[in-house]
């Protein structure tokens, strides 16, 4: 019968008289309503406890997995040891400590080693993140369900997104990932395992004993594994069923023990069965390895038909969990909770994380044996100072000792090598996890392409990448799929650039310019962004040069334009050529109709009455005038940057000859030798070359300006590098 305490807080509600003064036909409806609500309790409480033993049970299941990955593994370090082992003995000698022959090949096993526990590890990694994802999904929904048969149960699915689950399952219990755990522990196996073996050596022992430490070493790593799929287990449990409190507005959770806080219970646990918490101020599960408690909701029936939202429809009345359950994960399907580029993003942080414990794991050992060689290069030290001959430090001769010193010197020498390339690829893969947050989960197909751009600039020599590795991570990320082709194709077209040429950048089929130290950089006050401007404008000369041997675009033109150009031979943009008159076209209107444009705005602010100009062939005075105030008035008034318009300015200064000087005046572009030189080709190249590194790496501002001011020359060079971006899909340079 249900205490006094809580039926008089009942009759106090509904009747406002003390129990003994109730009818008793009023005395059977309290009763029978408090037995309902001990039944629902009870049921409750059960349904989280079989909740938690499903959990377990899918753990079980992961466990079976994971011993047969280590089972393989423990099979193939055997095979490994047993083969070695066999070829030293093939060779006529022992496997012990002071057969030469063995500790060589005692090494080249290390590695081999170290590879079978690498990829223990790669395969552990994925199997845990599938089963934790999966145990975290089945008891989110089985705590709605379950929780859904009492009261009403508003729950938020989108927490079945992958990419949350994935943060649930990174987030790090006791001051660590699980997967920092897990590739610890992979450390710490193949240290024990080369420790082991070298220790056989010195005591001579056989394959039985050797075997038995192998084992032994397995063993321990992968009941660690076990401890760790167990205590994940526990909190992914505990997380997904928090998660559906926090939903629900639950808002006490009572403690309660697996085995009902029996002597196999810690004190802390025992301490807590029972107690009632509020939620949010509850002790955080598991509070140690292998701890099984649980929380128990603490609801009031609403004595309401409880109905969820209209993803999930009504739980109460469901005919059981199981088709309850699929009806959920086809209602999530077909909303697309997560799309097919989430689960490439997530699949891409996945590959990295896993890649980057391996390649942390490889450091270990390489570091390992780089510490046991310089023990015994140091040991040799007597014998180099001359305090002892060779013979006296235990060699035949003098030969001999030289033969063994420089043999663990080179080997040293090797494995530092190694441990250096290994943390180089550490820090690429630091900056590919940089590149995908920059990018997104829209553009995670273009981590391939910035791989490959970033190997070509990393072959070549003249380019310094450990210094602007950071930044090409922040300028691949600003190009969009065009931007990237083009980068693409150029990169693998141009290894033998200069990048560290000691001047200034030059045009031609290679690019030559100093990254660390061009004029852009002084005027940007950025050195970033003024290093990179000038190396995509260099390259859009190389691009020019390059496109102009092949056929598609190097097209003959009418022959409107000839005799611009004298000392340079550009490539498709030669103003002779198809390309480059539309081009030449375009830059001559934009400029003539930005030389009237500043007549209007001289004149408008000047009370003058400067005439238009009808063509660019006779630059009046009044032209020259109006068209550097204006541009003056752009940089002064407007607050434009000089570099931003540099575009334009250096296609004024060549197009006209000089006529029109911006340079002269203090804005970006060539000395009138080269404009006069150069003429209407260079102001198509100069432009062309500019409006590359705009295209590629300019802001959102710099490219409106450029419309704004140059809108047929911005109009065509986007048809044209969208061409160009087509042709490369298909194409080589």
């Amino acid at each position: 019968m249900a205490n006094v305490g809580y039926i008089n807080k009942e009759v106090a509600k509904m009747y406002g008289i003390p129990y003994s003064e109730l009818t008793p036909e009023q005395k059977k409806i309290l009763h029978e309503d408090s037995v309902r609500r001990a039944k629902l309790i009870k049921e409750r409480e059960e349904a989280v406890l079989k909740n938690n033993l499903k959990a377990f049970e899918d753990e079980a299941k992961m466990e079976k997995v994971l011993a047969s990955i280590y089972a393989s593994c423990q099979k193939e370090i055997l095979a490994s040891v047993t083969e070695t082992i066999a070829k030293v003995q093939k060779a006529g000698g022992d496997w012990s400590y002071a057969n030469q022959s063995a500790l060589t090949r005692s090494r080249g096993l290390f590695e081999q080693i170290g590879e079978r526990i690498k990829a223990l590890g790669q395969k552990e990694q994925i199997t845990f993140r599938q089963g934790l994802s999966n145990i975290y999904t089945d008891q989110f929904l089985r705590q709605v369900y379950d929780l859904g048969q009492s009261i009403t149960v508003k729950a938020n699915f989108n927490r079945l997104n992958p990419a949350l689950v994935q943060k649930t399952l990174d987030y790090p219990w006791s001051g660590a990932m699980f997967s920092d755990r897990l590739w610890q522990d992979k450390e710490r196996l193949g240290r024990n395992l080369r420790v082991g073996l070298t220790q056989s050596m010195i005591l001579g022992e056989g394959i039985p004993q050797i075997t038995d430490r192998i084992n032994k070493g397995i063993d321990t790593a992968r009941y660690n594994a076990e401890r760790v799929a167990r205590t994940e287990t526990k909190r992914v449990t505990y997380c997904a069923h928090d998660d559906v409190y926090k939903d629900t507005g639950v808002e006490e959770l009572k403690y309660r023990c697996a085995n009902g806080g029996d002597s196999r219970t810690c004190q802390y646990c025992r301490a807590d069965n029972g107690k009632v918490f509020k939620r949010g101020e509850e002790p955080t599960l598991p509070r140690h390895p292998n701890c099984r408690c649980v929380y128990i909701p603490v609801v009031s029936d609403t004595f309401e038909d409880n109905e969820l939202n209209d993803l999930t429809g009504s739980v109460r009345g469901a005919e059981n969990y199981e088709k309850w359950e699929k009806a959920q994960q086809e209602k999530l399907k077909a909303e697309k909770i997560i799309t097919p580029e989430e689960k490439a993003y997530n699949k891409c942080f996945d590959d990295i994380d896993i890649e980057y414990r391996a390649k942390q794991t490889e450091i270990s050992t390489l570091q390992d044996q780089y510490d046991v060689l310089s023990k015994e290069y140091k040991g040799l030290a007597t014998i180099r100072r001359g305090l002892i001959t060779p013979e006296e430090g235990g060699f035949k001769n003098t030969m001999e000792y030289k033969f063994k010193e420089n043999q663990i010197y080179t080997d040293m020498a090797s494995i530092k090598g190694k441990i250096e390339q290994a943390q180089k690829a550490l820090k690429d893969l630091e900056r590919n996890s940089a590149y995908l947050q920059e990018v997104g989960i829209k553009r995670v197909g273009s981590i391939a392409d910035y791989k490959s751009i970033r190997k070509t600039l990393k072959e070549n020599k003249t380019f310094d990448y450990d210094k602007y590795a950071d930044e090409l991570v922040q300028m691949v990320a600003k190009m969009d799929d065009e931007a990237l082709t083009v980068q693409k194709g150029l990169a693998s077209a141009i290894k033998a650039s200069n990048y560290n040429s000691g001047g200034g950048g030059k045009g031609g089929k290679t690019v030559s310019m100093t990254m660390s130290n061009n004029h852009h950089e002084k005027a940007r006050g950025n050195g970033l962004l003024g290093s990179w401007e000038t190396k995509y404008h260099e390259e859009g000369h190389v691009l020019d040069h390059l496109l102009g041997d092949h056929a598609e675009f190097n097209k003959a033109g009418t022959g409107k334009y000839t005799g611009e150009h004298t000392r340079y031979m550009l490539g498709f943009l030669d103003v002779s050529k198809e390309y480059g008159e539309k081009a030449c076209d375009a830059v001559a209107d934009d400029i003539l109709s930005f030389v009237n444009v500043s007549i209007k705005w001289y004149n408008k602010e000047n009370q003058t009455n400067y005439k238009d100009q009808s063509s660019l062939n006779r630059i009046s005075g009044d032209s020259k005038l109006a068209t550097i105030s204006y541009l003056r008035h752009l940089v002064d008034d407007e607050g434009i940057n000089a570099v931003d318009l540099s575009i334009l300015t250096d296609a004024i200064g060549c197009y006209t000859k000089g006529s029109i000087h911006p340079y002269a005046h203090g804005f970006w572009g060539h000395d009138k030798a080269y404009c006069k030189d150069g003429g209407k080709n260079m102001s198509v190249a100069e432009s062309w070359a500019t409006w590359n590194y705009i295209r590629e790496v300019g802001s959102d501002e710099e490219k409106a300006l450029i419309e704004r001011l140059m809108p047929n020359t911005y109009g065509y060079y986007s048809g044209v590098y969208s061409e160009i971006a087509k042709w490369l899909k298909k194409n080589t340079l």
